[in-house]
């Protein structure tokens, strides 16, 4: 099954707005109608999309009726496109993530635990929201999920991959099996420990705990507020999209700048125990492999 996300925005009776990924560089030309929000929305032009190829478009409304899916595959009078290519992300630790100087795209923030947990409640709680989630693939290339991957149905196109943990002793662990997103709350346990939510390749749960200051994990950022344009941009000028999800817009990729917003390098190069021992920002490739695609 080929995987894809849509972002549909209507604007009146008889147009919306359309922002399309494609991860599998299917060919959409052919295609009539995509469905959303009980209309059907007649296409007016078809492409071709290159893998994690993105577009702005537009279709016009047609008057019948269906329920809307996130396997659509349309492009319609497109302005303009950038590639944003699959990949894990970057692992950061939580002082990188709370540092003053700021590693969200503008006007988007990193989470704290009441984000993650209205993510969870609009899509039906802890013991069902981490399938709706988590990316549907488990190819043999990456990034993607060790089998089984219960539960995943990525319905709402936020395409969580497991880029693992950088934790215990300052080593890996996880990848592969385990989407762990950063959140800014402080956990009310041990000092020095955050809140560490998970999605896991063997059950549909987002579940929590809390973990040292120094555990490195993915960041996936949020905000309030609909984003003026359909591509984001962080520090280092990487690109991003984003989905609504209930009343929030989440990033459909987790982070991957190396630098705060003011452009100081956020540092990186540790061994297991600089890691460990961290009280600073600090950054790591996903299982410490530098050729996975970030």
């Amino acid at each position: 099954m080929a995987e894809y996300s849509v972002n549909i925005i209507p604007l009146s009776s008889t147009k919306c707005k359309v922002n399309f990924i494609n991860y599998d560089g299917i060919k959409t030309d052919g295609l009539t109608e995509i469905t959303y929000d009980g209309n059907t929305f007649q296409v007016t032009q078809t492409g071709v999309l290159s893998e994690g190829e993105s577009f702005n478009g537009w279709c016009v409304v047609d008057a019948s009726f269906s329920d809307f899916g996130f396997n659509s595959r349309v492009i319609v009078e497109v302005e303009g496109g950038v590639t944003i290519p699959l990949g894990f992300g970057r692992l950061y630790n939580y002082y990188a993530a709370t540092d003053v100087r700021g590693v969200a795209p503008s006007g988007f923030r990193v989470p704290s635990a009441t984000d993650i947990s209205t993510l969870s409640t609009t899509l039906g709680g802890n013991t069902v929201s981490g399938g709706e989630l988590k990316s549907i693939r488990t190819a043999t290339s990456q990034p993607s999920w060790d089998s089984p991957n219960t539960g995943a149905t990525d319905s709402v196109g936020f395409m969580a991959f497991p880029a693992g943990v950088r934790g215990s002793g300052g080593s890996y662990s996880e990848f592969g099996r385990q989407f762990s997103f950063m959140c800014t709350t402080v956990f009310g346990g041990p000092p020095n420990y955050y809140v560490l939510n998970n999605l896991a390749h063997n059950n549909d749960d987002i579940t929590g705990t809390g973990v040292p200051n120094f555990f490195g994990t993915s960041i996936r950022c949020v905000s309030d507020i609909e984003p003026s344009s359909a591509i984001v941009q962080d520090a280092d000028g990487n690109d991003y999209t984003w989905v609504q999800i209930g009343s929030q817009y989440w990033l459909q990729q987790n982070l991957r700048t190396t630098k705060f917003n003011n452009g100081d390098n956020i540092p990186t190069g540790f061994n297991d125990a600089a890691w460990a021992a961290l009280t600073s920002a600090g950054w790591a490739y996903p299982n410490g492999d530098s050729n996975l695609p970030i």
